[in-house]
C-alpha cells in the first residue's frame, strides 16, 4: 500500500486540536495591535447565529451586557450609550464558561454544514484580547464532539484579535450539525483569573443536503452509460 503524505501546517503562536471527521481543521489568528475597533467590518449580522440567544453558564455579564451580545452583529463596539448610560456590548469570560447555540435541524431536517467560525476579542483600551476556547458540535441525533481548541495568545499588552476556524480539504468544518457549544479556557494576561472579553462570535454555513444512497448512485451511473451507448449507436 502506498504511504500517504499529509501536509504539515504551520502553527505559529496558535495551537489547536481537531476532532472532526474531516482531514484537518485549520485555525488562523491575526493581531490588530492597538486598534480597539479592528475587525468591526468583519462582524456578521446574517450568519447561523443571527437571531439566536445562547444558553450560557459562567459568563460575567456586567454593565448591562447580555448573552445576546456574544453574537448580535453590533459591529464589535465595546460600549453603546443608551439613555446617557454606558451599556457594555461585549462579555467577559470566566474559565469554563459555556455558550451553547441551538441551530435547529435546518430546512432539510439534517442540520447544518459549518464552513467557518470567527471570534473577535478585546476590551476598552484594547485590553484582554488573547483568546482561548474549545468548540464542540453536536450532529442531529448524535453526541457532542470537539472540532477545535483555540489557544491564540500573541499579546503581551494591548491588542485586538480575530480567530478564524476553517477546513482545508472539503471546506466543511463539520456536517449535519444541530448544536454548537463554546467553552472558555484560561488565557495569559487577562483579568478575572485568566479571562478575556468576547466582542463577537460568528458561525457560517448552510443547510446540510442529503447525499444519494450508493445504490441510487450506481443505478444512475448504469443508466447514464446505457443512454450514452444508445446515443453512440445512432
Amino acid at each position: 500500500m502506498k504511504k500517504k503524505n499529509y501536509p504539515i501546517l504551520p502553527l505559529a503562536a496558535l495551537a489547536f486540536t481537531a476532532g472532526s471527521s474531516h482531514a484537518a481543521v485549520v485555525t488562523t489568528g491575526v493581531n490588530a495591535g492597538t486598534t480597539q475597533l479592528a475587525y468591526s467590518g468583519d462582524v456578521s449580522a446574517s450568519d447561523l447565529l443571527t437571531g439566536l440567544t445562547a444558553t450560557t453558564t459562567g459568563w460575567n455579564f456586567t454593565s448591562g451586557a447580555t448573552p445576546a451580545n456574544l453574537n448580535d452583529g453590533s459591529g464589535g463596539t465595546s460600549f453603546d450609550v443608551v439613555g446617557g448610560a454606558a451599556i457594555a456590548t461585549i462579555v467577559w469570560t470566566t474559565v469554563g464558561a459555556t455558550a451553547e447555540y441551538n441551530l435547529g435541524p435546518g430546512a432539510n431536517g439534517l442540520g447544518f454544514d459549518i464552513t467557518s467560525i470567527q471570534s473577535i476579542a478585546d476590551w476598552n483600551g484594547v485590553g484582554f484580547g488573547n483568546q482561548g476556547y474549545t468548540v464542540e458540535v453536536k450532529p442531529v441525533g448524535g453526541s457532542y464532539m470537539t472540532v477545535a481548541t483555540i489557544d491564540y495568545q500573541p499579546l503581551g499588552g494591548a491588542g485586538s484579535t480575530k480567530v478564524t476556524v476553517t477546513e482545508d480539504t472539503t471546506g466543511v468544518v463539520a456536517s449535519g450539525i444541530e448544536f454548537i457549544k463554546f467553552t472558555a479556557n484560561s488565557v495569559n494576561g487577562g483579568a478575572n483569573s485568566g479571562a478575556f472579553t468576547a466582542r463577537e462570535i460568528d458561525v457560517f454555513g448552510s443547510d446540510t443536503v442529503a447525499v444519494p444512497e450508493p445504490s441510487s448512485a450506481v443505478l444512475l451511473g448504469v443508466g447514464g452509460l446505457a443512454l450514452f451507448g444508445r446515443r453512440r449507436r445512432k
